[in-house]
């Protein structure tokens, strides 16, 4: 699915001529990763080729287009937005400064989903053994994720024991489970831990591109989404959303030291070395930037992920969900399964015995 359509508003057709796929092949596996657009697949070949000649790469503006197109998707300003090479370093970056923060103390709980991806865990467990806490990952069941995840912290709650983060999806990547409401998530969490705010981390990267989601008024804290599913982008990239308290406290950091997120450090600029005191300005740019990832922003991928993130604008989440509506239904005529967990149009889960596999 994708497309440049002169009617960006009615309903959207079929995509595939946008694409590579050989004549014959139908394509329904865009929840483990996404075929890749023509036009962006063209992008990164030019992107390449600017390294025959070195002296023609340039900041271009890419990188504040590429804050400003998610930021758009997903509702909220450009200057809350982080570029980073994966999830996992994302959400790494996250469990570094909620301890740095001293937001989690020994005896705190961090709630995770069972088989959640390992992207949004391992970094937890290392924060549990670090801090004392308690990690626990709630088994699915039918009364659903909201249900589930509402009694767990009650439960906790009641036990005295405060839940400092839950980190979630919105759709769990090994069936389609979901979606998870945040708001009432948030709601919930809000009730019970009034005094110190507990953080809500999600992990995005099943859904986001195809599902919208209202990241402001659920009360995100921080949200990290890999481009290379349903955002049609490359690998080798996570775009982040950073909530302005955590951006704006000059406490927080990043896990990797380097220029290119520092004050005054923009597109080429170099800084200064200075000898009193000895070294470089350690101050941070404003905003989400502060997170970006060490080193030069990639001048390959950040062309295309900007060129897939365009398409998907073009689209728009809303479209693309109303088209697979449609398809999901067709699918139900297709094949049958004993248990489809899946509950919303761009995932059709089955489970079998010894295995998890998802698709579209």
């Amino acid at each position: 699915m994708g497309a440049v359509h002169s009617d960006t508003h009615g309903e959207l057709q079929c995509q595939k001529h946008l694409f590579s796929l050989p004549p014959g092949v139908i394509y329904l596996n865009c929840a483990s990763r996404s075929p890749m657009l023509r036009s962006v697949e063209e992008i990164g070949h030019q992107a390449v080729s600017l390294k025959k000649h070195p002296w023609r790469i340039s900041d271009n503006g890419i990188p504040d287009k590429v804050r400003a197109q998610f930021a758009e998707l997903i509702g909220v300003k450009a200057a809350e937005v982080a570029l980073t090479p994966s999830t996992s370093y994302a959400i790494s970056q996250v469990a570094h400064n909620i301890l740095k923060l001293g937001r989690i103390e020994a005896g705190d709980v961090v709630i995770i989903l069972q088989n959640q991806m390992s992207s949004n865990v391992y970094a937890w467990q290392r924060l549990c053994r670090e801090s004392s806490a308690k990690l626990v990952a709630i088994r699915g069941d039918d009364s659903g994720w909201d249900e589930a995840l509402e009694r767990c912290i009650r439960q906790e709650s009641s036990a005295g024991q405060r839940v400092a983060v839950c980190a979630v999806p919105h759709f769990l990547w090994t069936d389609g489970s979901g979606p998870v409401d945040f708001a009432r998530l948030r709601k919930v969490l809000d009730e019970l831990s009034p005094t110190k705010r507990s953080c809500l981390v999600v992990d995005a990267t099943q859904s986001l591109g195809v599902v919208p989601i209202a990241v402001k008024s659920a009360g995100i804290d921080w949200l990290a989404c890999s481009v290379h599913k349903w955002l049609f982008g490359p690998y080798g990239m996570s775009l982040v959303y950073a909530a302005e308290e955590w951006s704006s406290n000059p406490m927080t950091e990043p896990i990797v030291q380097d220029e290119h997120n520092r004050l005054g450090a923009d597109g080429d600029i170099c800084l200064p070395f200075e000898m009193s005191p000895v070294g470089y300005s350690e101050d941070f740019q404003d905003g989400a930037k502060k997170f970006d990832a060490g080193g030069r922003l990639n001048p390959i991928l950040l062309p295309m992920v900007s060129r897939a993130l365009q398409q998907v604008l073009d689209w728009t989440p809303e479209r693309i969900s109303s088209r697979l509506t449609q398809l999901t239904f067709l699918d139900q005529r297709w094949w049958q399964s004993d248990t489809n967990l899946g509950k919303t149009e761009d995932i059709v889960g089955f489970l079998w015995e010894y295995s998890y596999k998802a698709g579209i």
